[in-house]
Order: structure tokens, then sequence, then C-alpha cells
């Protein structure tokens, strides 16, 4: 048996699984008894409808459809950001939430639209079991006339993630930022080292065992696949470089892209947000990413929003983490690793007219910086 939904009260669950019935999917209800319990606790993730092991696959194609027809009157989130792992999400999170027309999802990785845990892992994401009511629960916070987004930077490297996204808004808005993949390769180590504490070996040993760290940086084929899946004008394409030299510049772009007020200057333009720093405990980094996603299960987002204005969250890293030490990296592995993205990078070049040889060509100066 398996939890195929989690229903907004037992009302929906019981619609959903005459549904299911009528298309010959056996199916249960649990947990509708618990709304009793639970008085003024939301009752949301306790009502559950559940099949056999063997009808999951064909009650999610009814339930996808089941909502398309349930939900279709929502009015859909307007712009998502959709990559790269260590590509400066954090910072544009920030810069996108700082707009007063802007509302961003809590937390701002809602992760709902990959299939799999993470690129590479054959793990289903639990979150896509969930229902669009729960997605949306996600932004109960934003007025009416706020344009809405989420900021998921594993949804480029995913396949299923950007049809899932597309199925779910075919106009929607899409944000993506790249960085220098071996200065991507090497920050996403530190962070899974030195913050997370999942990574244990030494950055060649962690290549070697998890291919997703070198998968996650191959620009050109993730590229190549989301241009042939929606029109080029509903993507906004640019570069770490980009924000380097030309912060304000780089903000302007992107709220004239969603259709705000592009004059707007945020504060904290100018502050590094999410650098590389390591876990002073090593339960810290588990801790930060888990507090948000246990705060909205309860329904508490208006409880997130109240601690981000405050810089909780900023002032938990500084009290909880220290600097992360400087990765020393000999120039043979370097010399690899840009070996290794040279025919993708120029893949990358041809699809988007940008020069970006450095990549492929030049050791990286910036290396010991990287966040």
């Amino acid at each position: 048996m398996k939890v195929v939904y989690e229903a907004s009260n037992t009302i929906e669950a019981y619609l959903l699984k005459s549904r299911l019935e009528h298309e010959e999917v056996l199916a249960w209800v649990t947990g509708e008894f618990l709304q009793g319990g639970v008085g003024e606790l939301a009752a949301h993730g306790h009502v559950r409808v559940m099949v056999a092991d063997d009808d999951v696959e064909r009650a999610r194609v009814v339930i996808r459809q089941y909502e398309k027809e349930v939900y279709k009157q929502m009015k859909p989130i307007e712009f998502i950001g959709i990559g790269v792992t260590k590509g400066g999400s954090s910072w544009l999170a920030d810069m996108l939430a700082a707009h007063p027309q802007i509302c961003l999802s809590e937390p701002k990785e809602v992760r709902y639209f990959n299939s799999l845990a993470s690129p590479g892992n054959e793990g289903a994401n639990p979150q896509r079991q969930q229902s669009l009511h729960w997605y949306h629960q996600h932004f109960s916070h934003c007025s009416a006339d706020a344009i809405r987004g989420e900021y998921t930077p594993l949804y480029i490297a995913d396949p299923d993630a950007i049809d899932n996204i597309l199925d779910y808004n075919p106009e929607i808005k899409l944000l993506i930022c790249l960085r220098d993949p071996l200065e991507r390769l090497v920050s996403h180590y530190r962070m899974n080292h030195d913050y997370i504490g999942i990574a244990k070996g030494s950055i060649e040993e962690e290549i070697r065992s998890d291919g997703r760290y070198l998968e996650q940086g191959l620009y050109g084929e993730q590229i190549e696949r989301l241009y042939k899946r929606c029109d080029r004008s509903q993507v906004l394409l640019f570069f770490m470089d980009d924000i380097r030299k030309d912060r304000a510049g780089t903000v302007a772009r992107m709220y004239e892209f969603l259709g705000v007020d592009a004059r707007f200057v945020p504060a904290g333009l100018e502050r590094k947000s999410n650098a590389a720093k390591k876990a002073r405990f090593p339960w810290v980094g588990r801790f930060l990413f888990l507090l948000p996603r246990a705060l909205v299960a309860m329904k508490m987002n208006w409880l997130l929003v109240a601690l981000r204005k405050i810089n909780l969250h900023k002032v938990l890293l500084g009290l909880l983490t220290k600097e992360s030490a400087k990765l020393e990296l000999s120039a043979d592995f370097k010399a690899r690793i840009r070996d290794y993205y040279r025919e993708d990078v120029i893949k990358l070049e041809n699809l988007t007219g940008r020069d970006l040889s450095r990549w492929y060509e030049e050791e990286n100066q910036v290396l010991s910086k990287a966040g």
C-alpha cells in the first residue's frame, strides 16, 4: 500500500477515492478521524488516499487529471527559478523577495515538480505526491495582486520537472542563472561536506561515487532540452559573471522580465547570500533546512515570513556556522574537470551566443572565493 494523495479534507479524499474506483483503481482513505482530534491545528496532511503498490502509476494518472479539473480556476504561479544548484539562487531569491510587487514561496525551494528526490536519485520525490492545494499553501501569505513564484534550482536538471511545470502553467516565466561549472561543482561539494555533512570523502572521492556533482553542471544539455519544450521568450537566462559585474543591472533585468517596477532598488544589493559555511555542529545544516518545511506543514507560513523579516535565519547562521576553509585543488584536477565540460560548454555557447571559453580554457581565478 502506498499513499498517492494527501487531501485538504475528508470530503476531498472521498471524492478522489470515488474517482479512482470509477477508473477501476481500488483506494482507501486513512486518517479521516484525526480531523476531529487536531482542534485548531491544520488537518491537511492527515487525510490520505492510498492504493495498492501495483496501482500507483495508474492512480497518479487519474489524480493529475482530477487536479486539472478541480483546480483549473486557480490562478497559477507566475514564475519559477529553476537553476542551478549553487548558482546564485539564494541571492536572487533575496532580491525577488525584496520587491514589494513580488511574493516568494515559503520556503523558497518547494521541490513540488521533481519526479525524483534529486537528479540522478532513483527514489521518488515525496512532494510530488502532494496535491496542488498543498503546493499553493506555500503562497498563502501572498496578497491577491502579487506576482508569485518559487526558486528550486534542482528543477532544471530533471526533465520530468520541466514537463510538470509547463503542464501546470504553459505560460510560466522561468529564471536561470548559470555559473562556471567548475566553480559550481566545488561550491556544491563544500556545501555537502562542510555545511550539511552528507559528503564524507575528498572532492575526488565524492565525484567518483556520486555522478550528480558532474551531471548538474551540464548546462548545454539542460538548456537545449528546455528550449525544445518552451518558447525562449519565457526564459530569462543570465550568468553569475553578470551578477559580479553589474548587480543592479542584473536585478533590473529580472524585475522587467517579471513585469514589475524595474526602478526599485532592493536593500542588500551588494550583500552576498549563502556564502560557503562550515557547521559548528553536525545537525545544523539539516535543522535549518527542515525547519521552514516543518512550519509550512503546520500551515505557519505567517511565522516564516515574520522570522525572515527579522533575519532570524541569518542570525542563526552566524551563531551556528563559521567561515569555510579554502579548498585547495590541483592543476591536474581542474584541467580534467574543464576538459569534461568542454563539449557541453561549447554547446551552450552555440545556444546562447555567449563567449564562455574561460570555462574550458583558463584556470579559474575565483575558486578560493566560491560560495
